[in-house]
């Protein structure tokens, strides 16, 4: 008899192993992944009620948990409102979508709660998409799906989280997903349309094995934009989600997914404008120097714009304009003055918006969003900061100025003037170069670009569009260093003040003396040349012509004409050299 009890023992014992050992079944709601071994079964029983005044719905469900043909009760509840489909995920996870009726409860929704009763996720009638009902008084998108038994499931993705795909037979899709992330539960939800690509970055993502996605919120209180770093991910690549936020029972936010995008770098700081654009402030790493960039999108993550900030500041690196650019002081112009972003103020949609934020050498800039119909037109601008150029001419205590020359540029942009001042029989001259510019964003400004003392008031005087000033002088026999010598001097300095002259009399022969040059050499009528191709210098933030080679050419009367050049040489030195033209008859 033992022998046989024990031989009844080990049976049992076989078939019990055996059991265990079977593969998983691939009904709903079983187990679909080997790890689980267990599946279960949802059993919702509604009834209608008679209450005070009116009808209502209740629900008692029962969520019973099948283990080696073992039927265990794991959780009961009720609740007050009409069940109309379910789907259970291998993990136990329960999504219970319930109809409107009449009453308290019946408005209509969707929850899910897993096998311990913990609710994980709730979205009310109007969270599940556009508003109606069908026959069957489901509202939202639920109603207008017409729910593909078949397709639609729920499902344990290989990190952990869950996820409900409701698939409508015409191909459309709702879809919420529980992620499990650093900080818990997660719900995104997002929908498909009829015929739309089911791209899903957030779901490719989470189906891999790796430890919970970090999620950080680089906007908190002003947008809902989630960070996503995935460990099993290449380094350096972010999963970036922009959503609506919603609201829901129980104070549990779902956000609905609005945009996802994948960049190879997190920004260093997000904002949003009064009128609710984004701004993404973005810059690389020590081996990016040439990433620095600001991104506009509109709020639900479609990029409008995209500037580049080391051209805008003419910043020699990304980690020189991070350290410069005040990015987080950005001022907003949409109700008609500046504004902080923190501004408690919200603004519709204006025909321009202006933006505006400086760097810490003072520079400003300016973005003008322009709405039109069909797109926006975007413009950044800097400013020159030409304020942090000092004045140069200096003045002189108690002296009288007895008289001025001045001169301009052929087309504007330069302006030069002498001033004579005189104080106890002694005089002084002082010479100054001013460039007229028109800053981008303050308006037309003038600087100085040199200011230097001269012995001998000019007779004439002339600036070239390049920003050469030249004068012509006659130093008198009382001068010191001239002595007994006459001299016809002609003078000229390049825009950063460096001078150079030349002797018409003693140097060229052009004349015998100065009284013979006088009524002959008239700067006014002295014809310039700017010769070779163009490139620019920048003397005091200001963008001045340079050109290989000036020539200027004199009328000296009676057919004779002589010309003067000035080339850069060595090293950008600019140096005057004199040619002689063949001399014509008479000559």
């Amino acid at each position: 008899m033992r022998f046989v009890a024990f031989a009844v023992v080990l049976l049992a014992a076989l078939l019990l192993w055996a059991q265990n050992s079977a593969p998983a079944k691939s009904r709903l709601g079983e187990n679909l992944v080997p790890r689980f071994s267990s599946s279960y079964e949802l059993i919702a029983k509604s009834v209608m009620k008679q209450g005070g005044i009116r009808e209502y719905a209740e629900t008692v469900y029962t969520l019973v948990e099948i283990r080696n043909k073992v039927r265990r009760e794991r959780w009961r509840i009720t609740q007050q409102e009409k069940h109309y489909k379910h789907w259970i995920s291998p993990s136990g996870m329960v999504w219970v979508l319930t109809s409107r009726v009449p009453g308290p409860g019946g408005s209509g929704r969707l929850w899910a709660r897993d096998a311990n009763a913990d609710v994980r996720g709730e979205w009310s009638g109007w969270e599940l998409g556009s508003s109606g009902d069908d026959k069957n008084g489901i509202r939202g998108i639920a109603a207008n799906l017409d729910i593909d038994d078949m397709a639609s499931k729920a499902i344990q993705l290989q990190g952990g989280s869950e996820q409900l795909r409701l698939v409508g037979k015409d191909g459309s899709e709702f879809r919420a997903t529980i992620a499990n992330t650093d900080t818990g539960d997660l719900v995104v939800t997002r929908h498909f349309g009829k015929g739309e690509p089911k791209i899903d970055l957030l779901t490719e993502r989470l189906d891999k094995p790796s430890n919970p996605p970090k999620v950080e919120w680089p906007a908190p209180g002003k947008a809902q934009i989630a960070i996503w770093t995935f460990f099993s991910e290449q380094p350096n690549q972010f999963l970036i989600q922009n959503y609506n936020l919603g609201a829901s029972f129980n104070a549990r936010p779902n956000q609905t997914l609005l945009s996802e995008r994948v960049l190879p770098r997190k920004p260093a700081y997000v904002d949003k404008t009064l009128t609710g654009k984004l701004l993404w402030f973005e810059f690389g790493q020590p081996w990016e120097r040439a990433v620095a960039k600001l991104d506009i999108l509109t709020f639900d993550g479609t990029l409008i714009k995209s500037i580049d900030l080391l051209k805008l500041g003419q910043f020699q690196s990304a980690e020189d304009a991070q350290k410069m650019i005040q990015y987080r002081d950005v001022l907003d112009e949409a109700g008609g003055g500046p504004q902080t972003l923190d501004s408690q103020q919200r603004y519709g949609e204006p025909k321009i918006e202006t933006l505006t934020f400086a760097d810490r050498t003072g520079r400003k800039y300016r973005i003008e969003i322009k709405a039109s119909d069909a797109d926006y037109e975007v413009e950044a601008r800097a400013s020159m900061n030409l304020d942090k150029v000092a004045t140069k001419e200096p003045t002189y205590p108690g002296a009288t100025l007895y008289s001025q020359i001045d001169a301009r540029s052929d087309d504007g942009k330069f302006t030069v003037h002498v001033k004579n001042y005189r104080l106890d029989g002694k005089q002084q001259s002082q010479i100054t170069l001013i460039a007229n510019v028109t800053d981008p964003i303050e308006g037309s400004k003038q600087v100085e670009l040199f200011s230097l003392p001269i012995a001998i008031a000019p007779a004439s005087l002339r600036v070239s569009n390049s920003g050469r000033v030249f004068a012509l002088t006659y130093p008198g026999r009382s001068v010191p260093g001239v002595g007994d010598k006459e001299m016809c001097l002609f003078q000229a300095w390049d825009a950063s003040g460096h001078t150079m002259s030349m002797d018409l009399i003693s140097n060229l022969k052009w004349f015998d003396s100065a009284e013979g040059s006088k009524g002959k050499l008239d700067l006014s009528k002295m014809k310039i040349g700017l010769e070779g191709l163009r490139s620019e210098r920048v003397v005091e933030g200001v963008q001045v012509p340079l050109y290989p080679l000036e020539s200027l050419t004199f009328d000296l009367g009676g057919g004779r004409t002589e010309c003067l050049y000035i080339g850069y040489m060595n090293d950008q030195i600019p140096t005057m050299f004199y040619s002689r033209r063949p001399k014509g008859p008479g000559q």
